[in-house]
């Protein structure tokens, strides 16, 4: 085992070193962490729920106080949720179907790679509008059915990716081992789902690269990158690893300026 991790380290320190960097950057998972702290700094952003929210927040607990944020989380897995100090509010439920979060409860609905998990995500779309206020938004991130590591995803048997996750992520296995089934995680198939439930698409901005859960072996690390770089030349937005959106229901609200972005 001690040979075996070995290996791994430096397989992982070498994938590093070719790991395109500027590329990556500005790939839709860190985008959604700037974005969403702009819809936090709103004057009109108070109550806050975290779709999918496992056992941790993915922003600093002090941006809580500092923003003002009432924050709940509602996530299918009770144990997750007991772990997640962040909340002030918890909900055990399934999002996909007859939600617990109320009619016009939060300003803001923020969901980090939980959307690839969802087995019906119009329904997730449905219950998310009747949540939000009227002018109140919901930021997802996920990937693509396309992305290199979503292939792989579902084709493995899920006892096996167990077994996979086990020994290359420990420490993780548990929170990204969720059965995944990418309902409408296309581009195309995501909006028309969003615009059904009467959402605007505020935003959107995709992202290509998608290879890091190969750097533990570097042939495979390389042609993953190579795939996402000729998705990348190709552009198309269906083609893409990574989807962020932002969703409005119409109403009044305080406007974001997005970044250095153009405008969806």
């Amino acid at each position: 085992m001690n040979v075996l991790r070995s290996f791994i380290k430096l397989n992982v320190t070498l994938s590093l070193l070719c790991n395109m960097r500027n590329v990556a950057e500005y790939g839709a998972p860190i985008e959604y962490l700037r974005l969403t702290a702009l819809l936090f700094s709103a004057p009109d952003v108070k109550r806050v729920i975290d779709i999918a929210a496992g056992s941790h927040w993915q922003f600093p607990i002090a941006y809580k106080g500092a923003y003002g944020l009432e924050l709940s989380g509602v996530d299918i897995d009770a144990d997750a949720l007991d772990a997640n100090d962040a909340l002030d509010s918890r909900f055990v439920d399934d999002v996909c179907r007859s939600s617990k979060i109320g009619a016009g409860n939060y300003d803001l609905l923020t969901c980090h790679s939980g959307i690839e998990h969802f087995p019906d995500v119009q329904q997730f779309l449905d219950n998310a509008f009747t949540s939000l206020r009227p002018g109140g938004a919901l930021i997802a991130q996920f990937p693509s059915p396309l992305a290199p590591f979503a292939i792989l995803n579902r084709a493995l048997p899920h006892s096996l990716k167990k077994r996979i996750l086990n020994t290359l992520y420990p420490s993780k296995a548990d929170e990204i081992g969720y059965p995944v089934f990418y309902d409408k995680c296309r581009y195309t198939a995501f909006k028309a789902a969003a615009e059904h439930s009467g959402f605007q698409v505020e935003y959107y901005l995709r992202s290509y690269m998608s290879s890091g859960y190969f750097t533990w072996l570097l042939p495979l690390f390389l042609i993953s990158q190579l795939l996402d770089v000729i998705r990348l030349l190709f552009g198309t937005k269906d083609m893409a690893s990574y989807n962020l959106f932002v969703l409005r229901r119409p109403g009044d609200y305080f406007p974001i300026k997005w970044s250095w972005h153009h405008k969806f």
